[in-house]
């Protein structure tokens, strides 16, 4: 695991200065790494390169409201703005089972996760077979014209659906008016003004360069030993997941967040600090209301509007939180499968408190809150067959058909396709 702490008012590690600010200040920024990238010889140092998940969107997000704050620059978004509709940009890709949400989802109802499509993770493309019956990588366009196979949520507009085939479709959108591939854009707009040069979009660029990218891993509970994974793909998915980058670079993106500083505009940072749909209305664990914006998170916490959003793939873990008021930062990224986002936010809320000045006995105990959850989804995966059938009872029925009968290739436009086979009960062999 990695960890960057940014502040302003503590001495730690190492000091950087932002070029960008016209007051010169220094501001403080913590590196530390833990463990390994790549069992059993690899340490993981300030340089490893870690996959970033979901934080990617915040990226997106920031450049989206770059383009549209430059006005002329880019006509398709000039004369309507935040309220430009997503089918007036990529009409032939962009249908949705809901006539008026495709004619009328606009860029920042796709930004936030207000289209009311539904969240169909497991539908998610790696790859897209060709008529001749080849394959290729899947593309965000390909996942912008499958959301037409795929059911909505909900209607438009009335309840927060996270979806990251709708973050592909804003990407898709993004790269249409941009004129290039997002990774390019955002190292124009973004990535090289604030020198980020360890921060890359998709695999190929990532494995490219000389840092090592770290191995995710599984703990396997009953050897007792962490369990390599396969190398995720994510090219595919490259503006709601697809950002690979080190602590490094992460503290110079959040310590720009922090300060409004550039490349970012004054209603850049407006914009990205802007809450604009509710998530959950209910206050919890010293939280307020919890809104999103632009690929983040907005809350109030113990009285200070607090940032922060979860990337998570299915070999790493990457948390990113900012306190504007205390110009304070921590990104921490890790590649134990779960176990790396639910310590990192432990972590965080741990220094959070020490930030603000919480009382000790005032403090939510944030490690046992998140092992509850781990345990709550352990039972659920426990008790799944007595909670969907609980009449099965404890004698097997026969079964009516030949179990090979079903054997074979099915097709969903959506979901695509899932073969069946036979093979024999591990406890019958």
């Amino acid at each position: 695991m990695s960890i960057s702490v940014i502040d302003d008012d503590e001495i730690f590690s190492e000091v950087c200065h932002n070029p960008f600010l016209d007051d010169h200040r220094t501001y403080t920024v913590a590196l530390q790494s833990f463990g390994h990238a790549v069992l059993p010889g690899t340490k993981a140092t300030n340089n490893t390169l870690w996959y970033n998940g979901s934080c990617t969107k915040a990226h997106t997000g920031a450049l989206l409201a770059k383009m549209i704050d430059s006005k002329t620059q880019y006509p398709t978004l000039a004369d309507k703005g935040w309220s430009t509709t997503m089918a007036s940009v990529i009409r032939d890709d962009f249908m949705l089972q809901d006539d008026w949400a495709t004619n009328h989802a606009t860029v920042e109802d796709a930004s936030c996760h207000n289209t009311g499509m539904g969240r169909h993770d497991i539908a998610l493309l790696k790859e897209v077979t060709l008529p001749d019956g080849t394959t290729r990588a899947a593309t965000q366009r390909d996942h912008a014209r499958q959301m037409r196979h795929l059911n909505m949520g909900d209607e438009p507009r009335r309840r927060f659906i996270y979806s990251n085939h709708m973050y592909m479709a804003l990407s898709h959108a993004v790269e249409t008016v941009a004129g290039k591939q997002l990774g390019d854009a955002l190292r124009e707009h973004i990535w090289h003004p604030l020198g980020m040069k360890s921060t890359f979009l998709g695999n190929d660029e990532a494995e490219a360069g000389s840092d090592t990218i770290a191995t995710g891993y599984s703990w396997d509970s009953e050897k007792k030993v962490y369990e390599p994974l396969s190398s995720e793909t994510v090219t595919g998915f490259c503006g709601t997941g697809g950002v690979i980058s080190t602590v490094s670079d992460a503290a110079k993106w959040l310590r720009c967040l922090l300060n409004k500083g550039e490349p970012l505009s004054t209603a850049v940072h407006a914009d990205i600090r802007k809450p604009r749909i509710i998530i959950s209305p209910v206050a919890a664990n010293g939280s307020d209301i919890t809104t999103y914006g632009l690929g983040w998170q907005r809350t109030v916490y113990k009285g200070h509007v607090l940032y922060s959003h979860s990337g998570a793939t299915m070999t790493h873990g990457c948390e990113m939180f900012w306190l504007p008021d205390f110009k304070f930062g921590f990104v921490a990224a890790g590649n134990a499968h779960r176990v790396s986002n639910c310590s990192s936010r432990s972590l965080a809320y741990r220094l959070i408190d020490e930030k603000i000045g919480v009382p000790v006995g005032e403090r939510k105990d944030f490690s046992a809150l998140l092992r509850g959850e781990e345990d709550t989804y352990k039972a659920v995966k426990d008790t799944a067959m007595e909670v969907l059938f609980p009449n099965l009872g404890d004698t097997p029925m026969s079964c009516p058909i030949k179990t090979g009968e079903l054997t074979g290739a099915y097709r969903d436009a959506g979901y695509g396709t899932m073969v069946f086979t036979e093979v024999s009960h591990p406890e019958a062999e």
